[in-house]
């Protein structure tokens, strides 16, 4: 079974949408929905609307961090499978079966979406060259040739996801969770997935001091954590 991890931050506009969406998926799945305490209606949307439906479990929390929400929402994932899916419908739903097909079918242990193998860039978008950057980054630590690290699309197995240990609370978790991926030598198969970037005026929250701890992060899993990684084992 794949569990979908849908984190809410102010998603208000979308959040049900995107529910819906997925519920619609033709796979064995379940969805956790968890609210990083927003103050804009959307837990009282996921309260009336979508809390109680067959297949989704919905799990509120204080505001603490996109990366917190993940993390409370792979504690209550009961599948073998997990993926995260942003509440803001930036990425299509139905792409979810597109990243998860090769896990599924046995064809990898790990795949990643990316909004930058098929899509046309937006190339003066300050948030295109940021994640350039990042990706550039990883690949510079790790040896490896993403094209998208900054993606929320990761797929794999749950018990994989829980020996990693995240600890982000931002925004950065993708690249921690990437970062200690390569580092134990997984490469990640990459996926194409259709992307349409909001702007900050429709709500888009990532800002410059999250790119700065992506990087951070990066840099932290690639060199400061290896001793305490290995004392740990």
């Amino acid at each position: 079974m794949l569990s979908i991890i849908v984190p809410v931050f102010n998603e208000r506009g979308t959040v049900k949408l995107v529910v819906e969406r997925l519920c619609a998926l033709a796979l064995e799945k379940e969805i956790v929905v968890v609210d990083d305490g927003s103050s804009d209606g959307s837990r009282e949307l996921l309260k009336a609307e979508i809390e109680g439906r067959p297949g989704v479990t919905v799990v509120y929390s204080a505001h603490a961090g996109k990366g917190a929400a993940v993390r409370r929402g792979i504690a209550a994932a009961r599948g073998e499978l997990v993926i995260v899916h942003d509440a803001d419908l930036e990425l299509e739903p139905a792409d979810v079966l597109r990243v998860t097909a090769p896990l599924r079918e046995g064809r990898a242990e790990i795949a990643f979406g990316s909004r930058f193998l098929e899509a046309a860039p937006r190339v003066f978008s300050p948030h295109y060259w940021a994640n350039r950057a990042l990706t550039g980054l990883a690949n510079a630590l790790f040896g490896s040739r993403l094209t998208d690290v900054a993606c929320c699309y990761k797929c794999c197995r749950k018990d994989l996801l829980e020996s990693l240990r995240l600890e982000s609370e931002g925004f950065e978790l993708d690249c921690e969770l990437a970062a200690k991926l390569l580092r134990l030598g997984k490469a990640p198969l990459e996926v194409p997935v259709s992307y349409r970037p909001r702007s900050n005026k429709e709500g888009k929250k990532i800002g410059w001091l999250d790119g700065v701890e992506a990087a951070a992060a990066l840099l932290t899993w690639r060199f400061v954590r290896i001793e305490r990684d290995a004392e740990r084992r």
